[in-house]
């Protein structure tokens, strides 16, 4: 399978301030991400980014705003992003069919998304895409059965 522009959108699952310090190896998601987007916003793949419960958790850190600058952020309140409908109208408009994904909390707002896209049918298959080193979890916890999960 190849990563096609035209066929490949992104999603950018709360990278958030509150969250951020109890992710294990932060610091490389800072780095991946930074290099994720720039290099999606050259080739000029559409982004989605979405903050779960900002009041909460706060917005977006600092080195991935700035970046994203004034592109907008999608608040969601329930953990997958398939159950907010800006989110999901966002990418049917687009109308691609491989959805890049990167986040945090990967255990939970990154695999519930997964799991919902792949079971709506807006993906076929659970590697329609993730992008594995832009995403961590809290400390402790396996990523690896995280993906094992999806693709069962």
């Amino acid at each position: 399978m190849r990563i096609l522009k035209d066929r490949s959108a992104t999603l950018i699952i709360d990278i958030q301030e509150r969250l951020y310090p109890f992710i294990f190896e932060n610091e490389k998601l800072t780095i991946n991400v930074s290099k994720l987007i720039e290099g999606l916003k050259i080739i000029g793949i559409p982004i989605f980014i979405t903050e779960q419960y900002v009041k909460g958790l706060g917005p977006t850190i600092e080195p991935v705003a700035t970046l994203l600058g004034s592109h907008p952020r999608i608040e969601k309140m329930a953990f997958s992003c398939c159950d907010e409908p800006r989110v999901m109208e966002g990418i049917a408009v687009t109308g691609k069919e491989n959805i890049i994904i990167a986040g945090i909390e990967s255990h939970v707002c990154v695999l519930q998304t997964v799991l919902d896209l792949k079971r709506n049918g807006t993906i076929q298959l659970w590697w329609k895409i993730v992008f594995l080193p832009a995403m961590k979890m809290t400390r402790g916890w396996p990523l690896n059965g995280c993906a094992r999960k999806v693709r069962s």
